[in-house]
Formats: C-alpha cells, sequence, structure tokens
C-alpha cells in the first residue's frame, strides 16, 4: 500500500460522504481529481486499479458506460444501501480504515 492509496481512499470517503442523492457514481479520471493528483495517464490507470480492487471485493458495483466511439468506460456506483455508504456517512475515519484494510488484504 502506498501514499496514493491513502490519499485515493480519502478523496472517495469524502466524496461519498457529500452525495446528496440515493447514490454516487465515480470513475478513475474523476478519483484523481478529487484527490488531487496530477491527471496523468499513470495516475489515473492507478486510480482505476484501486477502484478495480474495490469492484471485486464487492465494495461498489461496476456500470459500463458507453461512448460514441468503439472504447467504453467504466462507472463505479455505491448505493445507499451498501455498507461503504453507510459507514463513511456515520463514521469517516472508520470507513477509510475498513477500505484501506480491504486493499491491503487484496494486495497480499
Amino acid at each position: 500500500m502506498n501514499d496514493l492509496d491513502k490519499r485515493f481512499t480519502k478523496a472517495l470517503v469524502e466524496f461519498i460522504r457529500k452525495g446528496k442523492g440515493r447514490r454516487v457514481t465515480i470513475w478513475a479520471r474523476l478519483l484523481t481529481r478529487i484527490a488531487g493528483i496530477e491527471e496523468n495517464h499513470s495516475n489515473v490507470v492507478k486510480a482505476a486499479k484501486f477502484l478495480k480492487k474495490l469492484a471485486e471485493s464487492g465494495l461498489l458495483i461496476v456500470e459500463v458506460r458507453k461512448r460514441f466511439t468503439k472504447s467504453c468506460a467504466l462507472n463505479y456506483v455505491i448505493r445507499d444501501d451498501m455498507y461503504l455508504w453507510i459507514l463513511a456517512k456515520e463514521d469517516p475515519g472508520r470507513a477509510e480504515t475498513y477500505v484501506l484494510r480491504i486493499v491491503r488484504k487484496i494486495e497480499g
């Protein structure tokens, strides 16, 4: 686990905490922007890998957004009935610890 994972985690929890509706949707480039990290290709790929880890562990839902070109983008969704949403709204510090623990476990 590195400093970027911590910044991504803090940004994700803050993004969820400030969410007004019943779900929030995030993608890799937006996560780098919220975390205050330079939006170069390398950092966006690292954010995408971070979000993919969380999706594989079941914390996020993956949605595919079709574009007009042949490429597609992945959206990651957190709904209000999911554990991460509830934890981020009630106790953001505990939510950050929980996400970091899962990322650490996945990395091995």
